[in-house]
């Protein structure tokens, strides 16, 4: 939670509106609700990406798994394939990345002092990338 927090402060710090859980969501809120709503309503969703999450997203558990249905759902029925960027925060691509969005090209974040020039790249991309 601690690396995603400093990574969406980056994100907003040059010039990107980011919703995340632990910043938007109040003691009592529904998470569910929360995840429906921001996958809907934004233009691209960064999945942080470890090979913990890939397995809790390939099995469907917890809330990386209800995210993943969320996500293939909308890429089913709206085709929208672009707006789900990977970003690789642990392991390698192969160990990381969940099923339903491998072969798609990600972002390579990992470790905590990751790649300047990649998180430029990453940021070019979502400030100028056209949305759908």
């Amino acid at each position: 939670m601690d690396w995603v927090s400093r990574l969406a402060f980056r994100l907003e710090a040059n010039g990107l509106k980011v919703l995340v859980d632990q910043w938007n969501t109040k003691l009592g809120n529904s998470l569910t609700h929360f995840m429906e709503t921001a996958v809907s309503s934004s233009d691209f969703v960064l999945l942080i990406c470890t090979p913990n999450d890939k397995k809790r997203a390939d099995a469907r558990k917890g809330g990386v798994g209800y995210e993943q249905d969320l996500m293939t759902a909308e890429r089913l029925v709206a085709g929208n394939h672009n707006k789900f960027i990977p970003v690789l925060r642990e392991g390698d691509w192969r160990s990381a990345l969940p099923g339903w969005i491998a072969g798609h090209l990600g972002m390579d974040l990992r470790g905590d002092m990751f790649a300047e020039d990649n998180f430029q790249q990453l940021i070019e991309h979502l400030l100028h990338a056209p949305t759908q």
